[in-house]
């Protein structure tokens, strides 16, 4: 018997992403990690940039799809759900003293390393791109979706050949115009993006290399006295110290540390002046020619500008100071005498000097000395000796006090 065939739909929706209850959830049903590394766990995804948090679940970066990616396909055995669970239980294992170490981690080690060698020639190219069902639209060539700086964005493989890209939603669009054209080649600026941002370009590149920054410094109105092709333009040092320079550097090298005035200094002409402040004299106008420095209040009348010409007294010129001299080298060491005693000569005889006839002569005509022997003692006096018996030694330990 047929029954009658209804027709319907249904769609399926994906499943929830991953909230911190939930990933633990799913890490204990698995058997991976332990109560005391869930948070470690999940605060590493964090750290290395593999996943963001949005409204309190984990969203996959760019980054860590790429990573998943390069190590289901290179290193499947060792991110499956099994071979970190039974790696748990081991480790377990170990800590209450049922295994040893090394033989667990000898088993390990040696196949790792074995992959790991025959993994070393994977290309960054291959590990960060992934191949798309479409074709370059200049060249024909597979297009792939690549992992740069700032994501993902779709490329041709035939780089450098062909250097087709675009974003990853749709076409590139075309370049926003600035609306003037380049100084060096006539072609029109385009605002571009780049590792550090906006910025303003030449169309040209890359035969025309001409950039801008996209905030253009702000000009005092003031020409370069220098130069006089130029403007004065505010920027800053390394230090954060705002100067003001010629905006034709590297051609003209002018600047000067206060925001300059279209004024002409009373004293010696210069072209223009400075604003400097202080407590004790306030706010002035001062020349920046050095050996000028005339300087007066920015309220002062001409009257008082002359009534100061009149009394003042140009700085001394600064004393070029002299190149710190060199340092003489220090003086060698003298040499350590030797403690050690030098070795005493073998004492050699002295030469006898030779007996001349004379002293032989003298000697032969000496008569020897005849010697006369010894007075022997009398019989009894001998005797009288021997029978006196030698003193007896007292022996230190019998002297006892009297």
């Amino acid at each position: 018997m047929l029954r009658p065939v209804t027709r319907g739909w249904q769609c399926s929706t994906p499943p929830p992403r991953y909230s911190d209850a939930t990933l633990v959830k799913t890490l204990e049903a698995h058997g991976i990690g332990r109560p005391s590394t869930y948070a470690s766990i999940i605060q590493t995804l964090q750290n290395r940039e593999y996943v963001a948090v949005e409204q309190r679940r984990f969203r996959p970066t760019d980054l860590g799809r790429v990573v998943g990616r390069f190590l289901t396909n290179h290193f499947e055995r060792y991110v499956d759900y099994g071979f970190t669970a039974s790696m748990e239980d081991e480790l377990d294992a170990i800590s209450r003293g049922e295994k040893q170490w090394q033989p667990v981690l000898s088993a390990f080690w040696g196949p790792f390393r074995a992959l790991l060698d025959e993994k070393a020639n994977v290309s960054r190219t291959e590990a960060t791109s992934e191949a798309l069902d479409e074709a370059c639209p200049q060249c024909g060539k597979p297009l792939f979706l690549r992992l740069g700086r700032h994501g993902r964005f779709v490329a041709c493989s035939g780089y450098p050949e062909c250097n087709y890209t675009r974003p990853v939603d749709g076409p590139r669009e075309p370049a926003e115009p600035v609306g003037r054209d380049c100084p060096d080649c006539g072609k029109p600026l385009v605002y571009k993006t780049g590792r550090y941002g906006r910025f303003i370009s030449c169309s040209g590149y890359p035969e025309c290399k001409h950039i801008e920054p996209l905030t253009q410094p702000k000009s005092s109105g003031v020409t370069c006295p220098q130069c006089g092709e130029g403007e004065l333009v505010e920027k800053r040092s390394r230090y954060g110290k705002v100067f003001y320079s010629c905006n034709t550097y590297p051609k003209c090298n002018y600047a000067v540390w206060g925001p300059p005035v279209a004024r002409a200094c009373p004293r010696c002409t210069w072209p223009m002046m400075i604003e400097k402040s202080g407590k004790r004299l306030g706010e002035q106008l001062a020349c920046p020619q050095s050996e000028c420095a005339f300087h007066f209040p920015v309220n002062a009348s001409d009257t008082e500008i002359a009534a100061m010409l009149v009394d003042y007294t140009p700085p001394p010129p600064r004393e070029k100071r002299a190149p710190p001299a060199k340092k003489a080298a220090p003086a060698r060491k003298a040499a350590v005498k030797s403690t050690r005693k030098p070795a005493v000569k073998a004492a050699t005889p002295a030469a006898k000097k030779p007996v001349t006839a004379e002293k032989t002569a003298a000697v032969a005509k000496k008569p020897a000395k005849a010697k006369t022997p010894a007075a022997k003692k009398s019989t009894a006096t001998a005797a009288s000796e021997a029978a006196t018996p030698a003193p007896r030694k007292r022996s230190v330990n019998n002297v006892t006090d009297s």
